[in-house]
């Protein structure tokens, strides 16, 4: 994917690419003297309410970014996440708008970066809300969800984190009341790990958090969605599998690291999709 098609500004080692009207100096004078801290938050920034996020990568890391850079056009996590958003954005799904990302380089390589998004007011992470919905508000909220997986889908973009902490819910009768947030794993174009592997993410904590029939409407949903955009499951018991099988992959990972976890339960082992 080519560069944001955004003003790029270049001071004391830095390359950043911000949006016209978005003043970056504010957050790159943080970054004095070589000192790049790790921030994680909310801020006003040049008449911006936004969250950023900013941290080194570590020199096995760099040359892992670096390598993929060269061989596969790859950028690293912050400047994906920045250009994923741009495209999400330009195809009418709701999602932060980026206003500015930095990378610094040594040797040749990204050994810090940054990224700056306005803030979504009005919006709670699912993970969060989805217990405060009424019944109307849940099945809504699984038809649109079902709706902008299967759009974002049929034009081939991978979120490749899509958890409910990374999906955003406004009012049911906003025209668009569900975002994503931390697109910076996948994006469009060809991947390893297909569309079957956000559905795995989705249904991770399902048990016991969602009703088998609220699990049943996504799906049918889902798979309806697909149909109307050209783009139907060939192989309806293979995608089952896959799903099923992936979704495994991560309970097993979670089980095996308290880190991933994040103080949660993990999720029950056993699933099968309800279709």
């Amino acid at each position: 994917m080519a560069n944001p098609p955004h003003r790029i500004l270049h001071q004391d080692g830095w390359k950043v690419w911000h949006v016209p009207d978005f003043d970056p100096r504010a957050l790159l004078a943080r970054f004095e003297n070589e000192d790049h801290p790790r921030i994680a938050g909310f801020e006003d920034v040049s008449g911006y309410s936004g969250y950023w996020k900013a941290g080194p990568l570590r020199t096995k890391t760099a040359w892992r970014y670096g390598i993929k850079q060269r061989l596969l056009a790859q950028a690293h996590p912050r400047l994906a996440e920045f250009r994923n958003l741009v495209w999400l954005r330009e195809r009418l799904f709701a999602a932060p708008r980026p206003l500015a990302v930095g990378e610094w380089r040594r040797a040749g390589l990204v050994r810090h970066q940054w990224l700056f998004t306005e803030q979504m007011p009005g919006r709670k992470p699912l993970s969060e809300e989805w217990s405060e919905l009424e019944e109307p508000d849940r099945k809504g909220c699984i038809l649109h969800l079902a709706d902008e997986v299967a759009r974002m889908h049929s034009l081939h973009f991978v979120h490749h984190d899509l958890f409910p902490h990374n999906i955003m819910v406004g009012g049911m009768d906003d025209p668009q009341p569900i975002a994503f947030l931390n697109a910076w794993a996948g994006g469009p174009g060809f991947c390893l790990r297909g569309p079957s592997y956000d559905i795995a993410c989705l249904a991770l904590r399902w048990p016991g958090e969602w009703e088998r029939e609220e699990q049943a409407l996504f799906l049918q949903r889902y798979l309806e969605s697909l149909n109307a955009q050209g783009r139907p499951i060939r192989n309806l018991a293979h995608w089952v599998r896959s799903i099923e099988r992936q979704r495994a992959t991560w309970v097993h990972k979670l089980q095996a690291s308290p880190r991933r976890r994040g103080g949660r339960p993990v999720p029950c082992a056993e699933w099968r999709a309800p279709i």
